[in-house]
């Protein structure tokens, strides 16, 4: 069985450090923290939010989930420009 210490999260970079009874053992971690600033104080904080019907199926980036641009949720597609008549 393999030993674990650690010492908690300090100092101005948030480092922690973790040592184990044997080399080059692989450790996972996760940091949780609670929102207490201004914004959550004064309005609360929603973990998910409800997309509002005309963005639902839209992304924010939608090239980094191979997407066309028009299924962005800021795409407007350009406005048809007039044909111009020729004079002869």
């Amino acid at each position: 069985m393999e030993r674990l210490a650690c010492r908690g999260l300090r100092g101005e970079y948030n480092q922690f450090v973790i040592r184990t009874s044997k080399p080059f053992v692989e450790v996972s971690w996760e940091v949780k923290a609670i929102r207490d600033d201004h914004w959550v104080q004064e309005y609360g904080f929603q973990t998910e939010q409800e997309k509002e019907d005309e963005i639902k199926g839209k992304y924010l980036n939608p090239e980094l989930y191979g997407q066309p641009k028009e299924r962005g949720i800021h795409y407007r597609p350009e406005p048809e420009r007039p044909h111009e008549s020729k004079k002869p």
